[in-house]
């Protein structure tokens, strides 16, 4: 299989990942799976810095697979 995620991450400042939606789909229920769960087994993520205001970022992280030659 091949294809890309695109996820829809919602981070809070102390680093835990609050929310990981599939934003689109690879078109592989497989590929979409694997990559939520590779992302919730990184969490939690390093705290935002002190001088960074925010108390939640929202991100769009596409996630590739491709086969190897």
């Amino acid at each position: 299989w091949e294809g890309t995620v695109n996820l829809s991450l919602l981070i809070l400042n102390d680093g835990e990942l609050k929310e990981a939606n599939i934003s689109q789909s690879s078109g592989y229920k497989i590929l979409d799976e694997a990559a939520v769960d590779a992302v919730i087994r990184q969490a939690p993520f390093p705290s935002f810095p002190s001088q960074v205001e925010l108390h939640e970022l929202n991100i769009e992280v596409p996630i590739a697979y491709r086969k190897g030659d």
